[in-house]
């Protein structure tokens, strides 16, 4: 197990992150300009064109000391100091019981979060993505990098998330040891966070479509590997649907039932990634307090 280090003081903290977050485009650097709150818990004044950039960092004392987070942030650190094994993340890491228990903390306090988003201006959008990662990331470590055998076929798109989790948790083990070893404030560092919140941004993109088009039974998406950037994956589902409905149509009247049910599903996957984009800032300042503080 790795100990998880936290080498600088609270004002070095709240230094080199704002430089970290300004070189990986996380907050915009006209933010720092502005005059410091005369009080550690004064909340500063956002313009609104930037408040779903700097939301969650304008919101310090109240959503970094809520209890909830304080626990979903244990339950994470604790799969963070979860060591590799020889073959990477392909065994059980982590003892069933062990497992077990993760998950109970980590379904409370996330119910408790949702809870409170509202009163801390969360969007479930990025509490979701979050749950279900740190569940993924439970199931890596205790099953390894194979999914369990089922009598189903998984569905489409679940091997490329299940991919996407194993490379996180290579990033992870990354930062880790860039702390270690004093690079906290180096371009290393920044580089590897920034490719951190790239795979999680990801993972997020595939889990909206893995969550509209699982078992649709359209046969575009089985074997399909998408691509890996959002605007790819945006231009996809345009060429699919297109593809899907154009298929449909020219089988005839009989088939207007599903003409309707695919139309209202891909119209739907489109929606939910527009919202699933807007809350990628929120969600790398999430990542920021989970890995650099």
């Amino acid at each position: 197990m790795k100990d998880r280090k936290h080498p600088v003081d609270r004002e070095c903290r709240a230094a080199i992150s704002m430089r970290i977050a300004m070189v990986a485009g996380l907050i915009p650097g006209g933010a720092l300009l502005a005059s410091p709150p005369e009080e550690e818990h004064q909340v500063p004044i956002v313009p609104e064109a930037e408040s779903s950039i700097v939301s969650v960092l304008s919101r310090t004392s109240a959503l970094w000391s809520n209890p909830h987070w304080l626990v979903i942030r244990d339950v994470w650190r604790s799969l963070d100091a979860v060591d590799p094994g020889n073959d990477g993340y392909g065994g059980q890491l982590i003892e069933l019981d062990a497992a077990n228990v993760l998950r109970e903390k980590l379904y409370r306090s996330m119910e408790g979060l949702l809870a409170d988003a509202p009163e801390l201006r969360l969007d479930t959008i990025e509490i979701n993505v979050l749950r279900n990662l740190c569940e993924n990331r439970i199931d890596l470590l205790s099953w390894g990098s194979s999914m369990p055998m089922t009598r189903m076929m998984p569905p489409p798109i679940s091997g490329q998330v299940d991919d996407v989790v194993y490379r996180i948790e290579s990033r992870i083990d990354l930062l880790l040891d860039l702390r270690e070893r004093g690079l906290i404030e180096g371009p290393e560092m920044t580089e590897a966070f920034t490719l951190l919140v790239d795979e999680v941004d990801l993972y997020a993109t595939l889990q909206t479509v893995s969550s509209h088009m699982g078992y649709s039974g359209y046969s575009e998406l089985w074997g399909y590997w998408w691509p890996e950037d959002f605007d790819s994956i945006a231009v996809t589902i345009d060429s699919l649907r297109e593809q899907t409905l154009t298929s449909i149509e020219s089988a005839g009247e009989s088939y207007e039932g599903q003409l309707l049910e695919i139309t209202e599903s891909f119209d739907a996957v489109t929606v939910n990634l527009r919202s699933v984009s807007s809350r990628f800032p929120a969600l790398r300042e999430l990542l920021m307090d989970l890995e650099l503080f």
